[in-house]
């Protein structure tokens, strides 16, 4: 560690911060689609309404961040917490059979995605303010490293308990459906091949495990070979992803084909950390540390206006023409932000 940050810098508070919320994120997410689908009953085309709003936050937080510009990177990092304990919280104590129960459901999603969306930007910003320069890319592996290894543990903690109390009779969760990657490709699991909560934990689990060795090896890859090269290459890759999953079934027999989707999750899991790679873009071509912030936060913004939209077409193509052009569309998308990858200029 000492060769990637300042000597200055107070590291080991923030990645305990961040190998804590790790696992606070793996309970989360172990149990959510499973949650959703099986306990709250939201179906497909309604997973795609609620990941509308569940991502809304991400299309606001310009805004959000704007109205915090005071705040230090450490203060705002602190009320994004805030906000995602609140959600937790409210999700814990919401009360089902009501008929409300879906509204309140939606609504705590929503608080505890305000505080996710504001952490995005800063976590990456607060790395690389307490780097070396040449050491951006490493920075941020470890970053994620530390993220995917808090993951890992809660993955393995839902894996274990719902697995041990199924055995035992005390059933809560069932299965669950989907939507795109995040949104949907736990639902392609859960649909169409049966994964239960103790396969999708493993499944998280495992994508975490790959996660805290390739978050450090992309950064190493960043800083060796330039971040236009990760950025193509992860977005090629990321078409070959969204073809196995909408005709995996189509092209393989059912065991095998939920083999394929299987390693597929785990590949696109490992994906989602080559987007360090645009914040090493970001820091290569912005003036300084505030106009960093503020371009990540405009990044995530911009991000979500198409997640908020691919939500709710997503969930009714789904509903209306089935995963296979669902999942082309989304090959199409990743081939346009192939192109525009392959034009942004080397470092």
């Amino acid at each position: 560690m000492a060769d990637i940050y300042r000597p200055d810098a107070k590291i080991a508070g923030f990645l305990s911060v961040l190998l804590v919320s790790g696992v606070a994120y793996g309970l989360y997410r172990g149990v959510q689609d499973n949650y959703l689908a099986e306990f709250i009953h939201i179906n497909p085309f309604e997973r795609g309404i609620v990941e509308f709003f569940r991502e809304l936050p991400g299309f606001l937080v310009i805004f959000i961040l704007a109205l915090m510009y005071r705040y230090s990177d450490s203060k705002v990092f602190k009320i994004g917490t805030a906000f995602m304990a609140a959600g937790i919280v409210g999700l814990l104590f919401t009360s089902t059979g009501h008929l409300l129960t879906k509204f309140f459901v939606v609504l705590f999603m929503v608080l505890y995605s305000v505080g996710d969306h504001i952490t995005m930007p800063v976590k990456s910003t607060i790395s690389l303010d307490l780097a070396k320069h040449e050491k951006a890319g490493a920075s941020l592996g470890m970053l994620s490293s530390m993220a995917q290894l808090g993951q890992i543990a809660g993955f393995i903690a839902v894996m274990f308990l719902f697995f041990f109390l199924g055995r035992a009779g005390l059933e809560v969760f069932y299965g669950s459906r989907k939507q795109i990657f995040l949104t949907f490709a736990p639902y392609v699991l859960i649909l169409h091949y049966g994964a239960d909560p103790s396969v999708m934990s493993l499944l998280y689990a495992i994508c975490a495990g790959f996660g805290i060795f390739c978050g450090p090896a992309i950064g190493r890859f960043i800083d060796k070979l330039g971040y236009k090269t990760v950025m193509v290459a992860d977005t090629l890759i990321l078409i070959v992803v969204c073809i196995l999953y909408g005709f995996s079934h189509r092209i393989f027999p059912k065991e095998i084909a939920f083999f394929v989707v299987c390693t597929n999750f785990v590949l696109d899991s490992i994906l989602s950390i080559a987007s360090m790679a645009g914040y090493v873009y970001v820091q290569h071509i912005a003036s300084n540390q505030e106009e960093i912030t503020a371009t990540l936060s405009t990044g995530v913004s911009v991000n979500h206006i198409i997640s908020i939209f691919i939500a709710l077409m997503g969930g009714w193509r789904w509903k209306g023409t089935g995963i296979e052009v669902l999942f082309s569309i989304s090959a199409v998308l990743a081939l346009i932000n192939c192109l525009y990858a392959a034009s942004i200029k080397r470092q």
